[in-house]
């Protein structure tokens, strides 16, 4: 995560609580350096949060309430959107709609020596597990989806298994 990259997650609320449903969905790095994606909860609505690299870089989403009804089907998904364009620029977008941008942000932003974590934290924390369900995780790394190229992944339906990962998976359900 040192120049361009793309991530790119399909979730849904496990319940219509948002204390319940609050949890990480990405997680790459540690406290003081990192990259993370997870759920807050602000009066009774459910929005996303991202850090990226240091503790003073924080997008907190308003726009788009993600807090839906139990709903397994496509209805109830949403899909987030954290990428680093070619001018340095971090967008956090919700189905399509930004929550908001960091400037100039270049670097590492998530030491390469650290664990990725996908529906958790580094710190292995239970209260950061949530009730959520990931249906699909894409990451770009090196460069970024155009617009409409993300338009296109929108539209299009889920591969049924694609992985390719070096390291140590725990605690996987199928």
């Amino acid at each position: 995560f040192s120049g361009q990259f793309d991530i790119m997650i399909w979730f849904t609320s496990g319940s219509n609580t948002p204390d319940d449903d609050e949890g990480v969905l990405f997680g790459k790095g540690t406290s003081s350096l990192k990259i993370q994606i997870e759920t807050i909860h602000d009066s009774g609505a459910q929005y996303v949060k991202a850090q990226i690299g240091s503790s003073s870089n924080i997008i907190t989403g308003s726009n788009v309430n993600t807090l839906t009804a139990q709903t397994k089907n496509s209805t109830g998904y949403h899909w987030v959107r954290l990428k680093r364009d070619g001018n340095n620029l971090v967008t956090l977008s919700v189905d399509g709609t930004s929550e908001g941008t960091i400037a100039d942000l270049s670097g590492d932003v998530a030491a390469t020596t650290t664990d990725l974590y996908i529906g958790g934290d580094f710190e292995g924390d239970s209260n950061s597990l949530g009730n959520i369900y990931i249906s699909q995780v894409r990451l770009y790394c090196g460069g970024f989806i155009t617009d409409e190229e993300f338009t296109t992944l929108r539209g299009t339906y889920r591969q049924p298994n694609t992985i390719k990962f070096g390291g140590t998976v725990w605690k996987i359900d199928e």
